[in-house]
């Protein structure tokens, strides 16, 4: 188990409780990694670093969500954004957006989750020019927004957008997320069938990548259009459909996405 010593400077070990957090966090012990921030987050209060108040309140965020208490995780979030704000960190700023934009996800809170993409969208096309993948993944999260809004136009604007900076950086599980978003943005405004190739084509780069599981949030999003996928196809088309998607590679999945290639009937 890891330990910081009190006998460090105070800024030095509010920076160590809070990596330490972190890396408890992504290591998969959560109750860990929640105390370590929790002392982080003490620390940071008692030097007044709004660096290490923001990033403790963050991954505590985490942690709330996925014990289920969804309104503490928006709190905490909510926190980190005020205090990532209060010093102009723009990073710091554009990723509590995203991450508070998921939780309000979480709560199908739709309309506040799509105005903190929408900013944290501007602020990285700003930033970067629009050619970077933390751009490819707000817009990933911004399409699967506004397909649950019914704005499916905009929403297969902003997977597509993403599906080409991607392809561009040749980041495949990227592209597998935002096909999985298409998936969904077809289901929703009545192509069942095309819906299920994509999600077969999705699954299918998931697999080729070595990704066991998505995202919490992603996969919140997937149950639904598998759902609305199975209420819209007998269980054999739709099994052959998916088959046919996962044979795809992901050159011809792109292809037919940014294409608008039709399912042959």
């Amino acid at each position: 188990m890891l330990s910081i010593s009190s006998g460090l400077p105070a800024a030095v070990r509010a920076k160590a409780l809070c990596g330490a957090g972190v890396l408890s966090y992504w290591r998969g012990d959560s109750q860990q990694g929640a105390v370590f921030c929790q002392e982080a987050l003490d620390a940071g209060q008692e030097i007044d670093d709004m660096v290490i108040l923001g990033e403790a309140q963050h991954f505590l965020a985490h942690v709330a969500q996925n014990r289920g208490d969804l309104d503490q995780g928006v709190e905490l979030l909510t926190a980190s954004h005020e205090n990532f704000l209060a010093i102009d960190h723009r990073w710091g700023i554009r990723r509590a957006r995203n991450c508070l934009a998921d939780a309000q996800r979480l709560q199908q809170n739709y309309d506040r989750a799509a105005r903190n993409l929408e900013e944290a969208i501007q602020e990285q096309r700003e930033i970067t020019g629009g050619r970077d993948i933390m751009l490819a993944m707000y817009l990933s999260n911004y399409g699967n927004v506004l397909n649950r809004l019914g704005r499916y136009q905009l929403a297969s604007d902003c997977f597509r957008e993403g599906i080409r900076i991607s392809q561009a950086l040749n980041n495949s599980m990227m592209i597998a997320y935002l096909v999985d978003g298409m998936a969904g943005n077809a289901v929703l405004s009545g192509s069942p069938e095309e819906a299920a190739l994509l999600i077969g084509a999705s699954k299918g780069i998931f697999e080729a990548e070595n990704i066991a599981s998505m995202a919490a949030i992603d996969q919140f999003d997937h149950d639904y259009y598998v759902a609305e996928i199975r209420a819209k196809l007998e269980p054999d088309r739709l099994h052959e459909l998916q088959e046919i998607g996962k044979r795809m590679t992901v050159r011809e999945t792109v292809d037919y996405v940014l294409n608008q290639n039709r399912l042959a009937a």
